[in-house]
């Protein structure tokens, strides 16, 4: 998931103050602090400008996780699966005034107060708060999401150049993903027929499976993605299983990559939603966390008596 150009417009998400601040913001559509765009003021102090500086900027991933044993009373190894580590991304910002003027005195302040919060807020980034945005040229915005602060800001400054702090952030995510779900408008209800899902980017993806209807009963849910062979079962009548009657304001949560399963109930009214542990459901001997090829992926839940969404992000190596 190489930046070939970090020139490009970014964003940096946290949400460590309590009120917006100037500028910004931690409202859930706000992507964030502007990075490579004019912002036009600094709270009172005129405009400004975080410059990315290319050479010290850096995506990377953690490595793959890879596992050989010698082949018993032979030559060669036993070779297994193997996965992609997380995510570690370095920025080196520089504060500006214009594009040709540093910024200095009570301007470079502020900014440099500013970036220090939002590096601040993302230590300890709770899940869809920390998140570096871009828009590469020519194509949908992506983000880097649920980072947290890898290593402090370090400050420098040389004769005649701009202040700067270089800090990184790492994210579980082992690719970057498109910042708005596929599809972006009407997510589509899976059913006895297939639906089709995709995946625009070029590796694959772990989706979030949500259950609702009636699941009290001894119904067996099945998710299968017809593309790939994998399927995802859940069966409310196993012993130790929540039996439950998932209403209106339920639904069952299956997320792919975390390897959980929770019942979320939504009280309404703005109050947050409760979560409860219901993974004694998953049939473990059958079942598969699967991923979402790139390109169209046939999903289809069979053999119960729920309804479900299938979401998703376009993810890129």
């Amino acid at each position: 998931m190489p930046i070939p150009d970090w020139t490009v417009p970014f964003w940096l998400r946290s949400y460590v103050y309590a009120s917006d601040p100037t500028p910004g913001g931690v409202a859930d559509d706000s992507p964030g602090l502007p990075i490579n765009q004019t912002i036009a003021d600094f709270e009172g102090e005129g405009q400004g400008i975080y410059l990315l500086r290319q050479e010290g900027c850096s995506l990377v991933n953690g490595g793959v996780r890879m596992t050989k044993e010698h082949v018993p009373q032979g030559d060669g190894d036993i070779l297994h699966r193997r996965f992609v580590s997380g995510s570690e991304i370095t920025l080196a910002v520089q504060m500006w005034q214009t594009t040709n003027k540093p910024a200095c005195d009570e301007l470079l302040q502020v900014m440099s107060d500013t970036l220090m919060g939002y590096a601040y807020g993302l230590l300890n980034a709770g899940d869809n708060e920390g998140r570096v945005i871009w828009t590469p040229a020519g194509e949908a915005t992506r983000m880097l999401d649920d980072c947290q602060l890898l290593s402090y800001p370090v400050s420098s400054q040389s004769a005649r150049e701009a202040y700067e702090l270089v800090f990184s952030l790492d994210s579980p995510w082992p690719y970057a993903m498109d910042s708005v779900q596929d599809p972006a408008d009407n997510l589509p209800n899976l059913s006895t027929a297939a639906s089709s899902i995709v995946n625009g980017g070029n590796r694959s993806s772990y989706p979030v499976i949500l259950l609702y209807g009636d699941l009290s009963g001894t119904d067996l849910q099945t998710v299968t993605n017809v593309t790939t062979g994998e399927f995802f079962q859940y069966d409310c009548a196993q012993p130790g299983s929540p039996n439950i009657d998932v209403g209106g304001n339920e639904w069952l949560e299956i997320d792919m990559f975390k390897n959980t399963v929770y019942k979320v109930v939504s009280t309404g009214g703005g109050a947050p939603f409760t979560l409860s542990n219901a993974e004694a459901g998953i049939v473990m001997d059958t079942s598969t966390f699967f991923t979402l090829a790139p390109g169209t992926n046939n999903v289809v839940l069979t053999l119960g008596s729920s309804t479900g969404k299938c979401l998703s992000n376009s993810a890129w190596a």
